[in-house]
């Protein structure tokens, strides 16, 4: 296996069916470790594909390897994250025809002066993106008819897959994208809306939120687009070591970034009340975050929590983090964050045959079935009900802990069979991966996809 850093322009030209997806960082860096299970059938399927990481770390090595025929083009963003409006308009400078293609397109976002200037950013910076990627792509020109676009998130991948697109003149090439949490919901943007929104979503030939309640969001915020929308759900593949669960102690597991949307500090408080209850409760969090917040979270954990039961792993792999689940056994996943797509850690802990408890938002209350441990917590929010506050909701997750540290073990086995079975049924990768990429393969036949859009 390897992969192709920088390939030279014309190099893999297509035998057949050809595939460009778009991602963030993969395969360098963290994150999007559901494409380690999804990518092997895609590559069984095309001839060539193609990785495009818009966000790659500069001058990183690889973390994940890829199949012989998964060439992945290094692209280099022009505008840093956070980047001043000075850097902006510097960028403007150095390409005048671009930014008045940009602006154009960025009309509809005028009067507003902040709308504007983040419409033309967007535009410019994906577009420079797809600029930098498409001479490694020169020999797909001329493929309309066998070459797919997949864009793996509903942001800055599908634009600079739309702009690419263009470049290369593959006109009647189809682009999919995925759609998860935080780019397809708006208020999990920074500014509270996604720029571009109605041009990205009108230029996508499908588009496929992981979720039901994402699919129904975005149909009902935009529907025009409604016919054009349905769910593909993800999955994970099987444990090495399923049902190596223990209670004793009682190991609580949490895995996510630290950021004040996952509300950790809510963790922290539901385990501090559990262990005032007696029970023998050890936490681990996997994931990092911003420095200054996971400082503050091992700060309140030493605060809350009974000396020694708190661990903090910082980011793991998803290899690590599996053989930490086979290793290491656990009691039960929480998660009780504000906003979700659809969870690949819960995937992850059903596939281990964890109980689970976390909070009713997003995509997560479709990871449930009623047959698994009650540990879906409604958070409130509704015209029937006012939001629980963080206190209450630190109450109800002790409780729901609680119950399962004290179940039989004939109870406990239940809820583990539970889990596991909800797994094989919906979130397994062999399942749901095959599927998905055996729509891609047939989408990249006969340039349908211009008829398809409208």
């Amino acid at each position: 296996m390897t992969v192709d850093a920088n390939p030279k322009p014309g190099a893999g030209s297509p035998r057949g069916r050809a595939l460009v997806l778009v991602t963030a960082r993969f395969p360098y860096g963290v994150g999007e470790e559901f494409l380690e299970a999804e990518l092997p059938e895609i590559a069984a399927r095309f001839a060539e594909v193609w990785i495009i990481p818009t966000a790659a770390p500069t001058g990183a090595a690889p973390t994940r390897t890829v199949p012989a025929n998964v060439h992945v083009v290094r692209v280099a963003s022009p505008l840093r994250q956070g980047a001043s409006t000075a850097d902006t308009l510097r960028l403007m400078a150095r390409h005048p025809f671009a930014t008045a293609a940009a602006a154009w397109r960025s009309r509809s976002a005028l009067p507003g002066a902040s709308r504007f200037l983040e419409s033309l950013r967007f535009d410019l910076v994906t577009g420079r993106l797809a600029a930098s990627a498409a001479p490694a792509l020169g020999a797909l020109r001329g493929s309309d008819g066998s070459v797919v676009f997949y864009s793996y998130w509903l942001h800055t991948q599908a634009r600079t897959a739309i702009a690419l697109r263009a470049r290369l003149g593959l006109r009647s090439a189809p682009i999919i994208s995925r759609a998860h949490g935080g780019d397809l919901y708006d208020e999990r943007s920074p500014s509270g809306r996604f720029p571009q929104r109605e041009l990205v979503l009108g230029s996508l030939d499908r588009i496929h939120p992981v979720s039901e309640h994402g699919a129904q969001t975005l149909a009902t915020r935009h529907p025009a687009i409604a016919a054009r929308v349905s769910v593909r759900r993800l999955g994970v593949s099987g444990a090495t070591a399923q049902r190596n669960q223990s209670r004793a102690p009682f190991r609580v597991l949490s895995v996510s970034w630290i950021k004040p949307v996952k509300r950790l500090h809510v963790l922290v408080a539901a385990l501090a009340d559990l262990q005032r209850r007696g029970v023998d409760a050890r936490w681990t969090h996997v994931g990092g975050g911003d420095a200054a917040a996971e400082r503050e979270l091992r700060a309140l954990a030493e605060q809350r929590l009974t000396a020694g039961t708190a661990e903090f792993t910082g980011a793991l792999p998803n290899p690590q983090l599996r053989a930490l689940l086979d290793d290491r056994p656990q009691s039960v996943f929480v998660n009780v964050s504000a906003s979700e797509g659809v969870p690949v850690t819960i995937m992850e802990a059903l596939a281990q045959g964890l109980p689970v408890v976390a909070t009713a938002v997003g995509g997560t209350r479709e990871l449930f079935s009623e047959r698994m441990f009650d540990g879906l917590i409604e958070v409130g929010a509704s015209e029937s009900a006012e939001p629980k506050s963080e206190a209450e909701l630190a109450v109800e997750v002790a409780d729901r802990l609680e119950a399962l540290a004290r179940a039989t073990d004939a109870e406990y086995a239940r809820y583990a069979d539970a889990s596991l079975a909800e797994w094989r049924h919906h979130w397994s990768a062999d399942t749901n991966y095959a599927a998905f990429a055996e729509e891609l393969r047939d989408r990249a036949q006969g340039g349908t996809a211009a008829a398809d859009r409208g």
